[in-house]
């Protein structure tokens, strides 16, 4: 009877230690309710659902959240329903960094990514200062000073007065908002992570006591022991090995639940607070669908597309599409790089998908360091200079921006470059030849998404969608916000179809065209859907 009591205390002991560490998770997860939120740029994702984004670290109280949100309600019912996004720190952009410290760009970053049919008012505050569209007017917070001294207390309470000149300077009415005083944040990650840890601990040791009291002597009603059955010497030496099995498990047990929780609260906060690193890049194999990988190919299968490639380009025709005998297509992406860039090249990534990049010279100088981080997850082309419309263009100036693009490229990217797009669909015979004279292939494609054209993100969509067949090779543009929106939905799709996104050069050493193909143009392709020379 006693050792089936031992028996059952150490089973409710254990029981008690999962549920402590569940306990654990729980806390650990509620320090961080956003940070599930945000494919890549946190803010847009939150706003689409919210009035408010308030920075991650240090949070603020949740007493200074419901004030910005009671501000929001009452402006709202004024007549003007701001958004709102607080910017402490770059982990607050996500994968779009490069706006801190520019807090008007990044509020017109934010009003295409979450405008739709209407355009909300919009309120950024930075360190650096505001950033506002469609709000007010534009002096409106000129005798405003962004308290960056305070922290994200400082910043959220800039906030609230920020929001409350804009609609008073619109002509409209709001009461003076009650803003709480400065206090320690409403959440600390480190006492969430520490409390459930102390609480396994402390359970741990009430377990083995416990143990220890219902294994020890016992006594009858009198107080006194009674007296034990006589044993033999073979039985005490079973027993006490027994006993230190029970022992060695139980603590094992209690050293499990304690390791796990600890590496739990470790990758939490190597995961959750500084944001990860990105996806692991895996390599491709021949037979992978969808997902491919947007690790770079070896020397050898690089050399083999570039041939491949230079066969093609001999031909003198450019390329509308692949031979359409493989479940491939082609994502291109035009007039890089961009204030899109780095969100563009996360969601590749993340999602395993390869890409085409046609640049432009002149943007790879206004954004020093990004051509570099597209050549991982794709392909490089030539899409001039300056983005002109070539056939205008004297002869010398033709050359000159399809060469010095190439050159350029070539030089910050370190690799040669092949692939040539001209600007607006604008060809002639002569630039036809010019680019074959460079050893380049002129590619265009079958499939418009119409994003330069204007499409949100749905028309995005809904123009792939219906060109996603084998071989299309799809225009669209890295530096449109509806574009980047859209992308999830065409990977999904691609998932879906069972297509596979690879590069130009990929396809075009896969699933190369005929020559018929190739004199047919779009028309050989199947499936022709243009809708402006939006290039």
């Amino acid at each position: 009877m006693r050792r089936v009591r031992v028996f059952s205390n150490e089973r409710r002991a254990l029981g008690v230690c999962r549920l402590a560490l569940a306990i654990a998770l729980v806390f650990m997860f509620a320090a961080h309710p956003r940070s599930a939120l945000g494919d890549a740029d946190p803010a847009s994702d939150v706003l689409l659902a919210q009035n408010a984004f308030f920075p991650y670290q240090p949070p603020v109280s949740r007493a200074l959240e419901r004030s910005m949100e009671n501000v929001l309600g009452a402006a709202a019912r004024a007549g003007l329903p701001l958004k709102v996004a607080v910017i402490g720190t770059r982990e607050d952009l996500g994968a779009v960094p490069n706006f801190f410290g520019h807090p008007q760009q990044y509020a017109q970053f934010l009003d295409k990514e979450i405008s739709f049919n209407d355009r909300p008012p919009l309120l950024v505050v930075m360190p650096a200062g505001f950033g506002v569209v469609a709000a007010g007017p534009p002096n409106a917070l000129s005798g405003l000073r962004v308290d960056a001294q305070h922290g994200s207390y400082g910043l959220v309470r800039t906030a609230i007065l920020a929001a409350v000149s804009l609609v008073r300077a619109s002509g409209r009415t709001i009461a003076t908002p009650s803003i709480p005083p400065a206090s320690s944040p409403g959440r600390s990650p480190g006492i969430l992570f520490a409390l459930p840890l102390a609480l396994i601990v402390l359970v741990g040791l009430a377990a083995r006591r416990r143990t220890r009291h219902h294994s020890g002597a016992r006594t009858d009603r009198s107080g006194r022991e009674p007296a034990p059955a006589p044993l033999t010497g073979a039985q005490l030496k079973a027993r006490r090995a027994a006993r230190s099995r029970e022992l060695r498990r139980r603590r094992l047990g209690v050293l499990a639940a304690l390791v796990a929780a600890l590496a739990v609260a470790v990758v939490a906060d190597r995961l959750l607070l500084r944001g990860s690193a990105g996806p692991a890049v895996v390599h491709a194999t021949a037979g992978s669908a969808s997902r491919a990988s947007p690790a770079e190919a070896p020397e050898s299968r690089v050399e083999a597309r570039l041939a491949a490639v230079q066969r093609l380009a001999a031909h003198g025709l450019p390329l509308f599409c692949g031979g359409r005998s493989k479940k491939m297509v082609a994502l291109t992406f035009d007039d890089g790089p961009g204030p899109y860039t780095r969100l563009a090249i996360a969601k590749l990534r993340k999602h395993h998908v390869r890409a085409t990049f046609f640049l432009v010279g002149k943007q790879i100088r206004a954004y020093p360091g990004l051509a570099p981080l597209e050549k991982p997850v794709g392909a490089i082309g030539d899409h001039t200079m300056t983005h002109p419309f070539l056939p205008a263009l004297p002869h010398a100036e033709m050359v000159q921006e399809i060469a010095g693009d190439k050159s350029l490229i070539e030089h910050v990217v370190g690799q040669p470059v092949v692939l040539f797009r001209p600007p607006y669909e604008g060809r002639t015979p002569t630039i036809d030849s010019e680019a074959r004279s460079l050893g380049m292939l002129e590619v265009l494609w079958n499939v418009d998404s119409a994003d330069s054209l204007g499409a949100n993100y749905a028309g995005i969509e809904r123009n792939v969608l219906a060109g996603l067949r084998p071989g299309s090779i799809i225009l669209m543009h890295e530096n449109r916000g509806q574009t980047i929106r859209a992308l999830l939905t065409i990977f999904a799709a691609l998932e879906s179809h069972h297509l596979r996104a690879v590069t130009i050069p990929e396809l075009v050493e896969d699933d190369p065209p005929t020559l018929a193909q190739l004199r047919a143009g779009g028309r050989g392709c199947g499936t022709f859907l243009q809708t402006g020379s939006g290039s």
